[in-house]
């Protein structure tokens, strides 16, 4: 069925897709008495005729099985496209609104548990509360890639070049730090505990 050609019967009718024999009847008769050029005395019969014109083919077997078959095909082909809010109506504005990244509020992320006054780090560390909030925040992470723990993006928590820190010397680049500090964080994962120092100018 050609594009330019598709009426919708049903909805000439005031009916769904898909409506019984007798509701067509029914819708018929009540909009033919409406319509009808002697009881409107308009000479225009344009709006009967497609009344009368659609009860014929859906009342029809043959035809209003081929008919069913292409309608939502044919409905969708000539209705006009649903303007949605910040799209265009050209190609390009409706490709650029489709392709922008939906913002949405970003949840915040699961409460880290608190350490119990006198409670040992590694009992802490490997306790139900700290590995549950750590499996939360590895998920929290991969569905919020934008998020960055705070104490990660502060800098790192060492001192300058050629500090003293327990009486040493401590010359670490940023890199090395960071390594140290998530072995202090899981000291049972990663390096098993064991910390490489990597000499800076090697």
């Amino acid at each position: 069925m050609p594009q330019s050609s598709f009426q919708d019967h049903y909805v000439i009718l005031g009916l769904k897709f898909g409506a019984s024999n007798n509701a067509i009847k029914n819708a018929f008769r009540a909009l033919a008495r409406e319509h009808h050029p002697d009881k409107t005395g308009s000479a225009d019969s344009t709006t009967f005729r497609a009344i009368r014109d659609a009860h014929d083919k859906l009342m029809d077997a043959d035809t209003r099985a081929g008919y069913d078959r292409t309608y939502w095909r044919d409905k969708f082909q000539t209705d006009p496209p649903v303007h949605r809010p910040g799209a265009g109506y050209t190609r390009t504005d409706q490709f650029e609104a489709d392709t922008q990244p939906r913002t949405r509020p970003i949840s915040p992320p699961p409460k880290k548990p608190v350490k119990k006054f006198g409670e040992q780090g590694w009992k802490y560390l490997n306790g139900n509360a700290y590995k549950k909030w750590q499996r939360l925040m590895t998920e929290y992470s991969v569905r919020h890639p934008e998020y960055r723990d705070p104490v990660y993006e502060s800098q790192p928590p060492s001192p300058g070049p050629g500090a003293v820190a327990h009486s040493l010397v401590v010359n670490m680049s940023h890199s090395c730090v960071l390594q140290i500090v998530a072995i202090e964080r899981n000291p049972f994962s990663g390096l098993g505990g064991k910390v490489m120092y990597s000499a800076s100018g090697a």
